[in-house]
């Protein structure tokens, strides 16, 4: 029967500088990482609609309509 085959261990060199401290790190960490906070995705989404709302603002205070039934549709279709 042939003998097992020795797991390969990782080669480890000391730094010369000083100490150096390793941490494992597993994969659903990087992935949580990735994903980044909540606040950041909404920070994002909030950019987006800044600009939609700078866009209907002009839109509305900068068209010169004389009928009120024509501004009514008008605002009511922006949204």
């Amino acid at each position: 029967m042939p003998a097992k085959p020795k797991p390969l261990l990782p080669i480890v060199r000391v730094a010369p500088l000083g100490l150096l401290n390793a941490y494992p790190v597993y994969e659903y960490e990087l992935d949580l990482l990735v994903a980044g906070s909540p606040g950041s995705q909404l920070l994002g989404l909030s950019y987006a609609l800044i600009g939609f709302a700078v866009a209907l603002a002009i839109a509305i205070f900068g068209t010169d309509i004389n009928s009120d039934r024509t501004y009514s549709v008008f605002v009511m279709g922006e949204w």
